[in-house]
């Protein structure tokens, strides 16, 4: 599972472990089990450290290697869980790995830089020491993420059942139901959609439910509005001509509208060439807005911004769409978007997030429900209260539940008062 090279110098750094040897020992390689499955960032850091390094000190290409090597181990669990078996990744996996990685490792290569600025590549003089490792990895909870999922499966102490629940709780993971039309084709890989989910408020990250994809929806924004609105807080991703992967959390029901609407919670990304979560700036209010069929307003869906230069913009033609940001856009401070101002789409997904909300019809089927005593379910007790003479008193004027009344427990236990009598 493991590569060889890191296997090797993880080799090494067990037979170093308190007195060295060229075997290890028992106590050895009990002490590294510690350290890797229930250790603190420290311990991991020490791991971690051993593996880039060939000195004192570790330089920034030798940690990216490793980083990029365990990523890809890790996006080939996630990826195998039963939870995504109706889905069908990406496939842009290597290049998907370089940004993840980057991005894991940001605090740690540009700390003290602005953050206005996105860097896309590995700074080549940049070295840094044991401390700084660990300094990082206590506040990188998204590769902690992945140092605990490679290591529990590379390295498990429980049986495989125990094994997927550690797993699952390293990192909060929806369940997706199948749909009718078959396998998902989705814009994400799995490492992208755990990032993404990890993001969401904890109330919303137990279930996602594939609203819209153009893979089976077709290229139609009609469809697009009718499938997503009235659905709850959804995920919508987009991917462009151009390559580049973006999009928005909306913590509303998308409905069409005659101006900007939503709440402060929701906000945009970006996942490919980069990852980036961009959240409200509260300058302005203009979190969502879609409309549709309408003379006088924008016919379109948008988030951020203000109309003609939104943080995204899908037209109404579904085919085009705009990403604009000089320098940054008002609404969430996110860069823009897209490989140039106007974007032509290639696929689009959107994704109800948490569990489904119930419709007012299932309300009215609720209320409309029979109210049952706690006599219903209890029988033999109201066999002995009629027989002492106590009767119920909403007898007759609450409505029955005739298939509860005449189970068979209540007919049985109903032809016991003869015999008492």
């Amino acid at each position: 599972m493991l590569p060889k090279e890191i296997s090797e110098k993880l080799f090494g750094y067990i037979t170093h472990i308190g007195a060295p040897g060229s075997a290890p020992t028992l106590h050895q390689y009990n002490t590294f089990l510690e350290q890797v499955l229930k250790g603190t960032c420290t311990e991991k850091a020490q791991v971690l450290f051993s593996l880039c390094r060939s000195g004192m000190e570790v330089a920034a290409p030798d940690i990216f290697k490793v980083i990029k090597q365990l990523i890809k181990i890790y996006g080939g669990i996630v990826s195998s869980y039963p939870h995504f078996q109706h889905v069908n990744f990406s496939q842009h996996g290597e290049d998907r790995n370089e940004s993840f990685s980057l991005f894991c490792l940001r605090d740690l290569f540009f700390t003290g830089k602005s953050t206005d600025r996105i860097e896309t590549r590995v700074p080549e003089d940049f070295v840094c020491s044991l401390e700084d490792i660990e300094k990082w990895m206590y506040k990188a909870p998204l590769f902690n993420n992945v140092f605990d999922t490679v290591f529990s499966k590379a390295f498990p102490i429980e049986q495989e059942r125990q094994l997927m629940e550690t797993l699952y709780n390293i990192s909060p993971i929806p369940e997706i139901p199948a749909v009718k039309l078959g396998p998902i084709p989705s814009i994400l890989d799995a490492k992208s959609l755990l990032y993404l989910n990890s993001n969401l408020p904890s109330s919303l990250q137990s279930e996602w439910r594939l609203l819209f994809s153009n893979s089976f929806h077709g290229d139609s924004f009609s469809q697009l509005v009718s499938q997503i609105s009235h659905k709850g807080p959804s995920l919508m991703i987009i991917r462009e001509k151009g390559g580049h992967v973006f999009g928005g959390f909306a913590s509303h029901s998308w409905e069409c509208k005659p101006k900007y609407y939503g709440e402060p919670t929701c906000f945009l990304f970006s996942l490919a060439p980069h990852y980036g979560v961009y959240t409200a700036t509260m300058y302005n209010q203009n979190f969502m807005y879609l409309n549709l069929g309408q003379e006088t307003l924008p016919n379109g869906l948008g988030m951020g911004g203000q109309f003609e230069y939104c943080g995204f913009w899908i037209d109404d033609s579904y085919n085009t769409g705009h990403s604009k940001a000089k320098p940054k856009n008002t609404t969430y401070g996110s860069p823009q978007l897209s490989s140039s101002e106007e974007f032509e789409v290639e696929a689009i997904e959107v994704w109800a997030v948490g569990r489904e909300p119930k419709s007012d019809s299932d309300e009215e089927a609720e209320l409309e429900k029979p109210k049952r005593s706690i006599l219903d379910r209890d029988p033999e007790s109201k066999a002995m209260l009629e027989l002492i003479g106590r009767h119920q008193a909403s007898e007759g004027i609450r409505e029955r539940d005739l298939k509860d009344e005449e189970t068979e427990e209540m007919r049985k236990k109903m032809n016991t008062i003869p015999k008492l009598l």
